[in-house]
């Protein structure tokens, strides 16, 4: 022990009681500020607020797909019903083309052809 950091003896610990510091360590939010505040720059911080983050920006084509794929899950479930009610495939395949036609419209359009695939696969 040296300076009265670490183990009393090594003994029984599965280690040889040499003591490193963590350097992993961050100090609490509140001290950090005020380190922040003591010197030059500020550390970015203004009357005691940190600087606003970076937004991100969501991707359209994910969001677009993000949307396609809700209706194709609202189809998905009509379709379920539909097959165990047992309606025949051709009234189905209908009805769930007016589903999907009407859910693309009311979100904007978007789809079009490429749902129209999707569906004919599945």
């Amino acid at each position: 022990m040296y300076g009265n950091v670490g183990l009393q003896t090594a003994r029984g610990s599965g280690t040889n009681g040499y003591v490193q510091k963590n350097r992993g360590y961050l100090k609490p939010q509140r001290h950090r500020q005020r380190v922040g505040e003591n010197t030059n720059s500020g550390g970015g911080w203004r009357d005691g607020v940190p600087p606003p983050a970076a937004q991100a920006r969501a991707d359209a084509e994910l969001l677009s797909h993000a949307a396609k794929r809700a209706i194709e899950a609202e189809v998905f479930e009509e379709r379920v019903r539909l097959e165990d009610d047992g309606v025949d495939e051709a009234e189905i395949e209908k009805r769930c083309a007016k589903l999907r036609k009407r859910l693309q419209d009311r979100q904007g359009g978007g789809g079009g052809d490429k749902m129209r695939h999707v569906a004919a696969r599945g």
